[in-house]
């Protein structure tokens, strides 16, 4: 399993970053590409995301992000491209903040997701983000 990867931002195409480390370029999905710069050395955390037909590396700027981006997946039918669109579209306190005030609403803003699966966020993690 990868922890972060160290390296020259080669290209951003659309959501995803090439991160290239010893000649290899890695395509990482990420929730902020505005944030990277083609040229410049960057660490970025990851998480692979690895499912029968599927696998893909998801890059975040701080662990705080991967935090929370792993607390969305352990949602019950929140898979991670739902998270990197939930972290694309709200700041991580923002998020956090609905999630303790029982915020519903908010979280219904938020690209694909409806009140029940803000329901289902607000109930899986309020007890662990306190």
């Amino acid at each position: 399993m990868y922890f972060y990867l160290r390296g020259k931002i080669n290209n951003i195409i659309n959501d995803k970053i090439i991160i290239e480390v010893n000649n290899i370029g890695y395509g990482v999905f990420v929730s902020h590409p505005d944030q990277y710069h083609i040229g410049e050395l960057r660490q970025v955390f990851l998480y692979e995301h690895i499912h029968e037909d599927e696998r893909y590396l998801v890059g975040f700027d701080n662990l705080e992000e991967k935090k929370l981006f792993l607390e969305l997946i352990s949602v019950n039918g929140l898979g991670p491209k739902t998270a990197l669109n939930i972290l694309r579209n709200a700041e991580i306190e923002q998020i956090y903040n609905a999630i303790l005030s029982n915020n519903v609403t908010f979280l219904r803003k938020l690209p694909n997701i409806g009140t029940k699966c803000a329901e289902q966020i607000i109930l899986d993690l309020k007890i662990r983000v306190k």
